[in-house]
C-alpha cells in the first residue's frame, strides 16, 4: 500500500510534506501506480469505477463520436453581439437574419436548464458568400487588423473554426455541457442555439443519456477520472473537454429503464431544475442509474453523501 496526497505548491516556506500526507493522504493499493496508467483513487473508489466501466460503453461509442466543441471565433468581440446590435444589423441588412444565431456560452449552461442572455453570434463560416451582407462587413471592418492577425488562415471576415459542415449539428436539438464545471451541468437545447468553445455539445435528443450524465454516479466518476483545476472535493472545477469525457461509461438500459429515466429527466427539464420535487426525481434517477452500473445501495449512499445529498 502507498499513501498519497496533493501538495499545492513547493515555494518557500516549504510545506511539511509528511504532515500533509498524514492529514490528507489516502491509502492506495501498490498496483495503483504501477505501469503506464496510474489510478490515484482509494481502493473502494477504484472498485466502483471498475464496476462502472465494466457495465458501460464509452460516451464516444454511444454517441458515434459526435461530441463537438463550440465555435472558435478567434475574436469574440467581433462576432458576438447583443440584441440591440442584432436588431440594427437585421434592419439595415435583412439578409443578416440568415447568419445571426442565438448564442450560448459555457456559463449559460446549468443543470437541466439554459440561461440565454440575449447574445448572438454572427456565423460567418468558412467559404461564406458575402453578397448582400455589406452591413455585416461594415460592422466587422473596424476590427479587420485584429481579425487578419489570428493564428490560423481564413478570410478576415470568417470565423476561425468550425466550418459550414457544423451547421446541421448546431441546428439540431442537443445535449450541452460547459468546458469547466464544479458540479453537474448537462442541459438540453431543443431550440438550436449556437455555442462557442466554452461549451461542448452532443447532437442527440436522448433524455436517457442526459439523465445518466447528470447522475451522482457520473459526477463521482468524473471527479476521479477527469483533469481538475484545484481539489474537486473542495470547490475545484473539472475540465469537460471532449478528450476527457469521451471515455465516460454509459450503461446500456433495458427499454423499461430507458423509458422511466427519460420520463424523470423530462420532469426535471420542465421544472428547469428548480422546485421541491426535483431533488426527489434526481434521487430516483440516481437509483436507477446506479442499478444499471451494478452499484450497490451502499455505494450510492456513499456517493451521494460525499456530494452532500441526502
Amino acid at each position: 500500500m502507498r499513501k498519497v496526497s496533493q501538495v499545492k505548491h513547493l515555494n518557500e516556506p516549504y510545506p511539511d510534506i509528511r504532515a500533509i500526507i498524514t492529514e490528507n493522504g489516502q491509502i492506495l493499493p501498490a498496483r495503483s501506480i504501477s505501469g503506464s496508467n496510474w489510478a490515484l483513487s482509494s481502493e473502494d473508489k477504484q472498485i466502483f469505477l471498475n464496476q462502472m466501466q465494466r457495465n458501460g460503453t464509452s460516451l464516444s461509442k454511444y454517441t458515434r463520436g459526435q461530441i463537438f466543441r463550440g465555435v472558435v471565433t478567434g475574436l469574440n468581440s467581433a462576432f458576438i453581439i447583443d440584441a440591440d446590435m442584432r436588431s440594427s444589423l437585421m434592419l439595415r441588412n435583412p439578409k443578416a437574419m440568415e447568419i445571426i444565431k442565438p448564442l450560448l456560452v459555457g456559463d449559460n449552461v446549468r443543470k437541466w436548464r439554459i440561461n440565454h442572455q440575449s447574445k448572438y453570434l454572427i456565423y460567418m463560416h468558412h467559404g461564406i458568400k458575402t453578397n448582400g451582407l455589406g452591413e455585416v462587413l461594415k460592422h466587422l471592418e473596424p476590427l479587420r487588423n485584429q481579425l487578419e492577425s489570428r493564428a490560423t488562415e481564413q478570410k478576415w471576415f470568417e470565423l476561425q473554426q468550425p466550418q459550414m459542415r457544423y451547421i446541421p449539428f448546431f441546428d439540431k436539438p442537443k445535449i450541452l455541457f460547459p468546458d469547466i464545471a464544479k458540479e453537474s451541468r448537462f442541459a438540453f437545447d431543443p431550440e438550436g442555439f449556437y455555442v462557442i468553445n466554452t461549451t461542448y455539445f452532443i447532437p442527440m435528443s436522448d433524455f436517457y443519456l442526459l439523465g445518466v450524465l447528470n447522475s451522482s454516479a457520473i459526477w463521482a466518476y468524473a471527479k476521479e477520472k477527469l483533469t481538475a483545476l484545484g481539489d474537486p472535493s473542495k470547490g475545484g472545477r473539472l475540465r469537460f473537454f471532449s478528450q476527457f469525457v469521451q471515455d465516460i461509461p454509459i450503461p446500456q438500459p433495458n427499454e423499461s429503464d430507458r423509458r422511466e429515466i427519460s420520463a424523470l429527466v423530462e420532469q426535471c427539464l420542465d421544472a428547469k431544475g428548480q422546485g421541491a420535487n426535483v431533488a426527489q426525481w434526481e434521487a430516483e434517477i440516481d437509483e436507477r442509474v446506479a442499478r444499471l452500473y451494478g452499484l450497490s445501495s451502499a455505494d450510492l449512499k456513499a456517493i451521494r453523501a460525499e456530494q452532500g445529498k441526502a
